[in-house]
C-alpha cells in the first residue's frame, strides 16, 4: 500500500526536476538552478543602490536597470552636466539638490556592496562638509545670512557669531529660538530615520523624540502643518522663511504638509 508520504516525496521530486540538468558525457546529475531575473525601474540613486545591493548579495541574481534617459543621465538628481559658454568658459549645472545629506547611508552602501571591506574612499569618493552650508538671500530687501555652521568648529567662531547676531536682528532671541527649533528637528531625524524610514527599531531615540514633541505645550508636534510649527517658534517672516525654504526645495508645500523630519 502506497502511503501519502510517498506521493508527497514524489511531488517534491517532480517539482525539482526542472532545476536539475544532466551531463551526457559522464551521466552525472548536476544541480544548476537558473538565475532569478530582477528588473529595477529607474537608474537614479535609489535604483542604483538597490541594484548594487542585490547584485552583490548573490551570484544567482541577474539584475537589470531600466532608465529612460541616456547613459550620461544615470544617477538621477545626483548628476550634473557641463555647458560651455564662450568666451566665459565651462559651467557645471546640478540636475538636482546641491546638498548631499545623510552621508553615512552612502558610506554604508559602499561598505556593504564592496569586496574585502573596501570603503567609498578606496574608490576615490570622499565626503567633505560644506561650511557654511548655504546662504539665504531675502528677495524683499536683498538682506542675506550664512547658515549651517557647526558649533564644534572653532575656526568658524566669527562666522557663527555673525550668523547669530543676524538672527537676533530679525527678531528678539532669534538665535535661541533657532537653536530650539533645530533641537526639535534633530530629535525627529534621530528617531524618524531608523524607526520609520529604515524600519530598524531604535528605542534609545524615543525619549528625546517624545520630549521635543510634547515640550512647551507640543508646539513642535510632528503631525502639525509645518506652517503652524513655524508660527509657534518664530515671529519674523525671515526666520520662518529660513526654516521653510527647504520644504519647497524638495517639492513640499509649507502650508499643508506635516513637519519635515529631515530638516536639519
Amino acid at each position: 500500500m502506497v502511503t501519502r508520504s510517498f506521493f508527497t516525496i514524489l511531488a517534491w521530486f517532480l517539482m525539482c526536476v526542472p532545476f536539475w540538468s544532466y551531463s551526457l558525457s559522464s551521466g552525472a546529475m548536476i544541480k544548476s538552478p537558473p538565475k532569478q531575473k530582477v528588473v529595477i525601474v529607474g537608474g537614479g540613486v535609489g535604483g542604483l543602490a538597490i541594484a548594487s545591493r542585490l547584485a552583490s548579495s548573490s551570484s544567482m541574481l541577474d539584475v537589470t536597470i531600466l532608465e529612460k534617459n541616456c547613459k550620461g543621465f544615470v544617477g538621477g538628481r545626483c548628476g550634473s552636466f557641463n555647458v560651455n559658454v564662450e568666451p566665459y568658459g565651462t559651467f557645471r549645472h546640478e540636475r538636482g539638490p546641491s546638498l548631499l545629506l545623510l552621508k553615512d547611508v552612502y558610506e554604508e552602501l559602499f561598505a556593504d556592496c564592496s569586496p574585502n571591506g573596501m570603503t567609498a574612499g578606496d574608490f576615490g569618493l570622499f565626503f567633505r562638509q560644506c561650511v557654511p552650508a548655504y546662504q539665504v538671500v531675502f528677495s524683499e530687501d536683498g538682506d542675506s545670512i550664512l547658515v549651517g555652521i557647526p558649533d564644534k568648529m572653532d575656526s568658524m567662531d566669527d562666522l557663527r557669531m555673525e550668523m547669530r547676531a543676524k538672527m537676533n536682528s530679525f527678531e528678539e532671541s532669534g538665535a535661541e529660538k533657532w537653536d530650539a527649533y533645530m533641537r526639535a528637528t534633530s530629535a525627529y531625524l534621530d528617531c524618524g530615520l531608523p524607526n520609520f524610514i529604515e524600519e530598524k527599531l531604535d528605542l534609545a531615540s524615543f525619549p528625546n523624540f517624545i520630549y521635543e514633541a510634547l515640550k512647551d505645550k507640543a508646539k513642535a508636534w510632528p503631525l502639525l502643518p509645518h506652517s503652524t510649527v513655524l508660527d509657534n517658534f518664530f515671529v519674523s517672516s525671515k526666520m520662518k522663511a529660513m526654516a521653510s525654504f527647504q520644504d519647497l526645495y524638495v517639492g513640499l508645500e509649507v502650508r499643508k504638509d506635516a513637519i519635515n523630519f529631515f530638516e536639519n
